[in-house]
């Protein structure tokens, strides 16, 4: 009997070996997915590199050997020089024999990409917190799996990313359910959205917008889903980035996920008590031009965003220089959730960190 895994890599390793033979083949249900996110300017796709599902050893697991399954948005920027037809990846494919082989190496954490583009951030953070959350200090690339909710390239996720429920429940939940983990991590906020398309029943919602558990990012908000499969689907994300949390943030995700986690008394940010005006303290979604902008987010551009957020709150403290378009578009998501104090100690945070490649 074929394993969901099994058929999930037959797939993609029919299609990227097309792919490399100079077609550019679209089987079903290939055409819905990749209308299912139409991003413009940076968030512009292109099908010019091979589409990158997963990366990982997806087949070569044994049943009861531990893995940390991460969920992301997409394969981020493309890079002619290692996607295109020509290039180094698309070489190494073809020597492998197949994409999961590839897939199976670690592309991303040894040479020749390091060596040429250097340190990739990315994977480095997600092997980090595939180390912690697993207390394996040396932990490989072996047991990190990570599968994307959209396959193809794009430089930056610039819109609503919305692939349809049935695909990622059989090319992403369903390869998952037959792998040794009890959570897989989604970090990311449209991952919330597919966890809702697929009617997954919640089972808490942690930090902002719901129960505190003590984490110091103010912005950041925990979605725990139940899959099919028996595992939890844990759905993060917080201002400024759709990056794993960091090791002390780690441990206090792992203490509210366990049985021993027990909720703080009194009102919560899913049960709060307002001030008849709003505060600092109190959401922004209090105020109409941060509604229009929460729906609107698509809509108009991020400097558009910046000012009129600004604008709309003339007695706050500056805010910090240097923030990129993406924590504006960050802040309308969460308009309706966000204070304005989370705001500025994430503003503040982010300023402070050098721009990712």
């Amino acid at each position: 009997m074929t394993t969901a895994r099994e058929r999930v890599a037959a797939f993609w390793d029919q299609h990227v070996q097309q792919w490399l033979d100079g077609r550019d083949p679209m089987a079903d249900p290939l055409p819905e997915w990749y209308a299912s996110f139409q991003g413009t300017g940076l968030g512009a796709v292109t099908r010019d590199g091979f589409p990158e599902p997963y990366i990982g050893d997806l087949t070569g697991l044994a049943p009861d050997e531990p893995v940390v399954v991460v969920l992301g948005l997409n394969p981020g920027k493309y890079f002619p020089e290692f996607q295109s037809r020509t290039g180094t990846f698309a070489e190494e494919i073809r020597r492998y024999g197949s994409y999961r082989s590839w897939a199976a190496s670690g592309p991303y954490l040894r040479d020749p990409w390091q060596t040429r583009l250097g340190d990739n951030k990315y994977w480095r953070d997600r092997r980090a917190f595939a180390r912690r959350w697993l207390h394996e200090p040396t932990l490989t690339e072996r047991n990190l799996l990570v599968f994307e909710c959209y396959p193809w390239h794009s430089t930056k996720v610039t819109g609503s990313m919305k692939p349809p429920a049935d695909i990622i429940r059989q090319f992403v939940f369903e390869p998952i359910g037959e792998l040794a983990t009890d959570h897989v991590f989604a970090f990311g906020k449209p991952w919330l959205g597919v966890a809702e398309s697929l009617d997954l029943p919640p089972i808490v919602k942690l930090g902002l917008g719901g129960i505190p558990y003590g984490s110091n990012v103010g912005s950041r908000a925990v979605r725990v889903f139940a899959l099919p499969s028996g595992q939890r689907l844990v759905v993060e994300w917080h201002l400024g980035s759709s990056g794993p949390p960091s090791s002390p943030e780690t441990e206090l995700l792992r203490w509210a996920l366990s049985d021993d986690f027990r909720p703080p008394a009194g009102p919560t940010a899913a049960n709060p008590t307002p001030s008849p005006r709003r505060g600092d303290d109190e959401p922004l979604g209090w105020s109409p031009d941060l509604r229009t902008l929460a729906w609107a987010r698509d809509r108009v551009s991020a400097d558009d965003l910046a000012r009129l957020i600004t604008a709309d709150l003339p007695s706050r403290a500056p805010v910090p220089d240097r923030l990129p378009n993406d924590f504006w578009l960050a802040v309308a998501d969460a308009a309706y959730e966000a204070t304005w104090n989370t705001v500025m100690q994430d503003a503040a945070r982010y300023a402070d960190q050098p721009a990712e490649p």
